[in-house]
């Protein structure tokens, strides 16, 4: 009878203990805006994407519409700025998701994106997506870059803005011989003739100049790299360390 009465008790102290301790939270995998959208997350819930692109906004989560259209077991996202996504599977289509449109739209694309959607790591974003009820969520973090990871500089470039208007300036010089003049009757000269032309229109190809100066935009900002695990040991480990910096990320920390 005692220790019945015993693991009855053990029993509802457990039970207790259960009720007291929230159940585990699932983080989902996902792909983070990096630096080009620090604020922006691409997650997958009950085998569909949804995106978030203000992490600090009540309610940011949006269901994208790519049922049919993008293989979501073969996903791979990018993000190239804070209002465009760009997507891709197994196949050669690419597609852009342009805030607050969820549905894909079809573009040739000039590089494929290469980030899977995966188990994320808390950097200096603070917060990751997690299972909700109705849709995905956020919980905080608190997790810094460790020694393992390194931010590659950004570069300047400089590009002309793409404009689809196009603009031809031309200057003909022609050289007349025996040139009769109005009004002279029989008379000739000689003599030179300066034609100046001016032609506007519009460049077929402004859209894939735009796409290809958003893809440079994005390899030109600052990244963060991971590095290689270190092969040598010892006091060679921390010049092996620094010389993977220097190359992934020139000496940056």
């Amino acid at each position: 009878m005692v220790l019945a009465l015993s693991l009855l008790a053990a029993l509802v102290t457990d039970l207790a203990a259960d009720l007291r301790e929230p159940p585990p939270q699932q983080v989902l995998a996902a792909v983070h805006g990096g630096f080009a959208a620090p604020t922006a997350w691409l997650a997958l819930w009950h085998g569909e994407a949804w995106i978030c692109w203000d992490a600090g906004a009540p309610g940011c989560w949006q269901r994208l519409e790519l049922a049919g259209v993008v293989d979501i077991a073969t996903l791979r996202a990018e993000f190239v700025d804070r209002s465009t996504l760009v997507l891709a599977d197994r196949s050669e289509a690419a597609w852009l998701i342009v805030r607050p449109d969820p549905t894909p739209r079809a573009t040739p694309w000039s590089t494929s994106p290469r980030n899977s959607p995966g188990p994320p790591g808390c950097g200096s974003t603070g917060v990751l997506p997690i299972a909700g009820p109705a849709s995905p969520g956020l919980i905080a973090c608190d997790a810094p870059p460790g020694e393992g990871q390194c931010v590659r500089p950004g570069r300047t470039l400089r590009l002309r803005p793409a404009s689809p208007l196009r603009l031809r300036v031309g200057l003909e010089l022609r050289a007349l011989d025996d040139w009769r003049l109005p009004g002279l009757g029989s008379s000739a000269a000689n003599g030179v003739q300066l034609l100046a032309t001016i032609g506007v229109g519009l460049d077929g190809a402004w859209t894939g100049q735009r796409r290809e100066r958003a893809d440079l935009q994005a390899q030109a900002r600052p990244a963060l790299r991971t590095l290689p695990a270190p092969r040598s040991r010892g006091p060679l480990m921390v010049g092996e360390r620094e010389a993977l910096r220097a190359v992934l990320c020139g000496g940056a920390t």
